[in-house]
């Protein structure tokens, strides 16, 4: 090899110089070439110290424009017409799945009703027993006198692993109070099948499962509720608009009405063929609960479907159908 001046040629250099970019890189080579430069600028010499290419990166930052007033206003009011819009939405679809929750519990009370009736021959639960101290309901028995009613007897054997008559969703919010709490679930027992009749002129026989004449249309439990002092409050019996005596006979007058639509001006029912449903809207209320027929009826949601006739909702009630 040459030199000229003690130095190699120009052309032995570029050799020299495209050798080592063809060269393999060894790992932390590899992650700089990654790297690749926005932008390559050819070197002006071959000089000590230098390459042949060099890298230079530019950045061009945008400039942010910031929300104005009015922008944020317009944003602001989108969002509350679509919360106006999507909130009743949203609180009817969960009334929806309370209902659901609701005609599930009412479901099972009526289904243990009937495993109660076939193991008890062929009687239906009584809706209580007032000739024992603590008294007997069909939901439970009271530790001492009135309220705070504990899950045993009744139909609470036949409720299977809950052992305990379940709370419709929508009532744990209207009754708090243990004094109140009859152990219904909210939910009421009809008297035209739990008190069919009475014993020794005091403690309530239930009908038996054999003689309800019309059974897909007799109510055997429903929403319930009462009003004492301008509360809610949890009452054992469902009655019909005209109290009934033996063999759901009619004539002692006008019963307080205890029916609840509390699911989107609906009530659950239990029929006595086994069949839940929703029926509505209350067409029928009267005076009660120290209430008007009006005053129950807007403000409390308690009445009767079925008509205006009492007499003919009092048929709903009836064991033995006295109209086909």
């Amino acid at each position: 090899m040459h030199f000229y001046n003690g130095k190699p040629p120009v052309s032995i250099l570029l050799k020299m110089e495209k050798k080592r970019h063809t060269t393999p890189v060894k790992s932390c080579d590899k992650l700089e070439q990654q790297n690749t430069p926005l932008f390559l600028k050819r070197g002006e010499g071959l000089g000590e110290g230098k390459n042949l290419f060099s890298r230079e990166k530019k950045f061009f930052p945008s400039p942010i424009k910031p929300f104005t007033l009015i922008e944020l206003l317009v944003v602001i009011a989108i969002i509350a017409i679509l919360a106006a819009i999507l909130l009743p939405a949203l609180q009817g679809a969960r009334e929806r799945g309370r209902s659901s929750g609701c005609s599930n519990s009412i479901r099972q009370i009526g289904s243990a009703n009937m495993l109660y009736a076939d193991a008890n021959r062929d009687y239906f639960v009584y809706s209580a027993i007032w000739s024992t101290y603590p008294y007997k309901y069909w939901c439970g028995e009271p530790e001492s006198g009135w309220g705070n009613v504990k899950p045993r007897g009744g139909l609470n054997d036949y409720l299977g692993n809950s052992g305990n008559v379940r709370n419709c969703p929508t009532m744990v919010n209207l009754v708090s109070n243990d004094y109140t709490n009859s152990g219904t679930g909210g939910y009421g027992y009809s008297v035209g099948i739990g008190t069919y009749t009475t014993a020794n002129g005091y403690d309530p026989v239930p009908a038996k499962q054999s003689i309800l004449s019309h059974p897909s249309r007799t109510i055997m439990f429903a929403d319930h509720i009462s009003v004492d002092n301008g509360q809610y409050n949890e009452q054992i019996d469902l009655y019909a608009p005209i109290y009934m005596d033996k063999d759901n006979d009619t004539g002692w007058g006008e019963a307080a009405p205890t029916m609840h639509f509390r699911h989107r001006n609906k009530v659950n029912i239990f029929w006595s063929d086994g069949h839940v449903d929703a029926n509505g809207p209350l067409s029928y209320s009267q005076s009660g609960w120290g209430c008007s027929a009006k005053e129950l009826a807007a403000n409390f949601k308690i009445g009767w479907f079925g008509g205006d006739d009492s007499e003919e909702i009092a048929e709903l009630f009836k064991v033995r159908k006295t109209k086909k």
